[in-house]
């Protein structure tokens, strides 16, 4: 299976205006705490029943003076019903339910600079597997609870 990393930027716009927060001091927060909090808020597993996923943090490490939180996302899809089946002997292994989700782990890596606009974020992906889209649509939703008014 090919196994790959993708990298994404992010940013906060500062609301009517083409500029961007110093994620050191978005509306006073730190984003680095913001970011770290959520994901360890994370280790408790979120059900997203439309997009029939499931998402959790299975290991958590952050380095205040390097301002990196890293570790290991578990994400899987549920809704079908399938056999698995072993590999080598073709005989039924088990029996997948519609509740059941394969979780899979996904590396991931945050950095924070302090003092900057931006913050990078490297996640494993496995093929076309990936966490990306889950994670990031969580994290709007709790930014948006968080500071409603961006």
């Amino acid at each position: 299976m090919n196994v790959s990393a993708a990298t994404y930027v992010i940013r906060v716009k500062q609301p009517r205006t083409s500029t961007y927060f110093n994620l050191s001091n978005v509306q006073g927060f730190d984003f680095y705490v913001f970011l770290r909090d959520f994901v360890q808020e994370r280790s408790a597993p979120h059900t997203d029943l439309g997009a029939k996923t499931v998402l959790r943090t299975e290991k958590l490490t952050s380095n205040v003076k390097l301002r990196t939180i890293e570790g290991i996302f578990e994400s899987g899809v549920f809704g079908y019903e399938t056999e698995g089946r072993n590999a080598k002997t073709h005989k039924k292994s088990y029996t997948r339910t519609v509740d059941d989700a394969e979780m899979m782990p996904f590396f991931y890596m945050a950095q924070v600079p302090a003092n900057s606009e931006r913050a990078l974020l490297l996640i494993q992906r496995f093929g076309v597997f990936g966490v990306f889209s889950a994670f990031s649509r969580l994290l709007q939703e709790k930014f948006k609870e968080v500071f409603p008014d961006l």
